[in-house]
This record gives structure tokens, sequence and C-alpha cells, in this order.
């Protein structure tokens, strides 16, 4: 009971790391959104990975290749993919905020990655009653997402005209686009397994294994994201940003978000693992409902919603709620497949 308990413990401390893992990019007004991102980008999804899969999974190289060169070519594809929506999730939280973005593309992506193993599993046994639960799952998530998305546009109705309702249409643009291409994630994952099973047979611990199918995976996702932001800093001649006047503390910044962004992920393998049974039950979706809540919080408390309406806050609140009921759902009927 005291594994489980800290188990969930760590689950939603993970989780909050990763709801506040954009926070320093308010903060970070002297750079532009491709600096802050490309620094960003460089340590969580290069030098974190790097280190951390080299220090705790032996025999790395023979680990990336155990399901053979094209395994490794395709789950850097999916990473790949991946980046790119990650890229797309930059954006969005930048043009809409952290709590539309995070309620967004994590609700889209809940329903998205779950989608794919249904069908899997479906098309294997044929469909059953049970599988109405999943769609009344799926309804719900798309409704929470819906809410939110309602929300957004009533608080750019409630502001003064500027050019922030473009700059929502693109967010939200960005974001539900994002959502749908964050599944590619989870396929990589469950294409790793072979890798995360040699490296588990080598000595690596259980709940750091995955590390090396994560390590493919984030690699390839910098691709897209490196090469954008270097396309954003000459188009906009933003180079010399990195080295304005009281501007050295963003480095810090920018490895505080990785630290945060990468970390979270590290601690979900660990809480997971550490629940036994109970943690591909809860595990999940607990996770995912810190990440909402915690996302709902950080953009209240740094004013994202002030001046909106109370119809704004009320249909924003609404679709969180429903978001994280819609999680519980999903993670339910997917224990009944």
């Amino acid at each position: 009971m005291e594994n489980e308990f800290a188990g969930l413990v760590l689950l939603v401390v993970a989780g909050v790391m990763n709801a506040c893992f954009a926070l320093p990019m308010k903060l970070m007004g002297r750079w532009g959104w491709e600096n802050i991102w490309l620094v960003w980008s460089g340590f969580a999804l290069v030098v974190l990975p790097v280190m951390t899969a080299s220090l705790f999974v032996p025999l790395l190289g023979f680990a990336l290749l155990a399901g053979g060169p094209s395994l490794l070519l395709l789950i850097g594809a999916c990473g790949f993919a991946w980046g790119v929506a990650q890229v797309l999730f930059g954006l969005a939280i930048d043009m809409i905020g952290i709590t539309l973005a995070f309620s967004i593309v994590l609700g889209l992506s809940a329903a998205v990655g779950s989608v794919v193993p249904f069908f899997r599993i479906a098309l294997q046994r044929g469909f059953a009653s049970t599988d109405l639960r999943f769609g009344g799952a799926l309804a719900v998530v798309l409704s929470g997402v819906f809410l939110c998305a309602w929300a957004g546009n009533c608080r750019d109705r409630s502001r003064p005209r500027t050019s922030a309702g473009s700059n929502f249409r693109r967010g939200l643009i960005c974001a539900v686009c994002s959502g749908l291409g964050a599944a590619a994630m989870n396929i990589g994952i469950s294409l790793g397994t072979p890798i995360d099973l040699f490296a588990k047979a080598h000595g690596a611990r259980p709940a750091l294994s995955n590390i090396a199918v994560w390590l493919p995976l984030l690699v390839a996702g910098a691709i897209p994201n490196l090469i954008y932001c270097g396309m954003l800093l000459h188009r906009n001649m933003s180079y010399g940003r990195f080295a304005a006047e009281r501007t050295a503390w963003y480095w810090v910044g920018g490895l505080l978000m990785a630290v945060l962004w990468f970390a979270s992920s590290i601690l979900y393998g660990i809480g997971a693992g550490g629940m036994g049974r109970f943690g591909l039950v809860i595990g999940w979706p607990t996770f995912m409902a810190a990440i909402v809540i915690t996302a709902g919080i950080v953009g209240v408390a740094m004013g994202e919603w002030k001046g909106a309406s109370a119809r704004a806050s009320a249909l924003q609140a609404t679709g969180m709620l429903v978001l994280v009921l819609s999680i519980l759902l999903l993670a339910q009927s997917n224990g009944t497949m």
C-alpha cells in the first residue's frame, strides 16, 4: 500500500511538473518564441534524453537495434511526426495560453491515442457491447474539447478588438492539429517493445528501461522543432536576442523548462511502475488529470483569463471538469476491452 501511495504521489507531481513546464516562457519577453523554443528543444529533446539513456540503459547501442534498423527508423518516423505536433503545441501556448492549449491538446491526444489500440483490439476479437462505453467516453472527450474552444472564443470576444481574434483562430488550429498528431508518440512507444525488453533483460531498471524507446522518439522529434526555430531565427533576424541585455538567465529558464518536461515523463514511468497492477488502471488518467487541472490553475494565475467574461470562465471550468471525467471514463473503458 505504501508503494501504491508513493506511486500516486509521484504521478500527481509529474502532472504538475508537466503542466508548469511552459511557465518560464511568460517571463522571457526579451526573447522571441523561436529563441525560447530552440533552447527548450535542444535540452529537452536531445541533451537530457541522451544523458539519461546513457546513464541508465546498459548496452544502449545494442538495445536501440534490438528490433532491427527498420524498426528504429519507423520509431524515428513516429518521433518526427510527434515533433511536428510539438511545434504546433508550442505555437498554441504562445497564441492562446497555457490553459486552453493544454486542455485542447491533451483532450484530443487522449482520444486519438485510445482510438488506435481500440480498433486494433476490436478488429481482432470483434465488436462487443462494452465498446459502447468507449464510444460514450470518446463523445465526452470531444464535448470537453468543444467547451474549452467555446470558452476561448468567448474570452476573445469579451476583450477589445485587436489582432487577438486572428491569433486565437490560428492558435486553436495549431492546438487541434497538435492534439491529433500527438498520437504518433503513443504509436512509437508501442512499436518500441523489443527495445524496452532488451533493455530490461540487460540490467536496466523496469521503471527506467523505456528511456531507451524515448531516446529515438525524442531525438527525431527534435528535428522539426530545431529546423522550424532556425527558419524563424533567420526570417525574423532574431539571433541577436540571444545576447540581449538581462537575458543571461533565460538560458537557465530554457533548461528549467526542459527539466520540468522531461523529468515529468521519467517520474510518470517510475510512479506507474511503483503502483504494480494499479499502474495501468489509474496511472495514466491520474497523470493526465493532474496536467489539465494544474494547467488551468497556472493559466488563471498568469492572468490569461483576466478581463474575460463570467460566461467564458464558467465554460472553461466546465470544459476542464468534463475533460478530467472523460479521461477517467477512457481509462475505465480501456480496462474492459
